[in-house]
């Protein structure tokens, strides 16, 4: 995978993550949105933890450059 092609992914989740939190935050006692909001936030953390990951391997192995 391309070092651009994981950053892309990596802004893609962050925007998740934080859509997650505003839901969250926006739900107050509406429990369909707060769980929609929980279940954004953790997709989001899951997936930028593991680009991030990718990332880190792709930038330290020489044969991925």
């Amino acid at each position: 995978m391309e070092i651009i092609h994981l950053s892309i992914e990596l802004t893609l989740d962050l925007i998740a993550l934080i859509i997650g939190i505003i839901l969250i935050i926006r739900a107050k006692d509406n429990y369909p949105k707060l769980y929609w909001g929980i279940i954004a936030t953790s997709i989001g953390i899951m997936f930028s933890w593991e680009n991030i990951g990718w990332l880190t391997i792709v930038t330290d192995t020489p044969e991925y450059n």
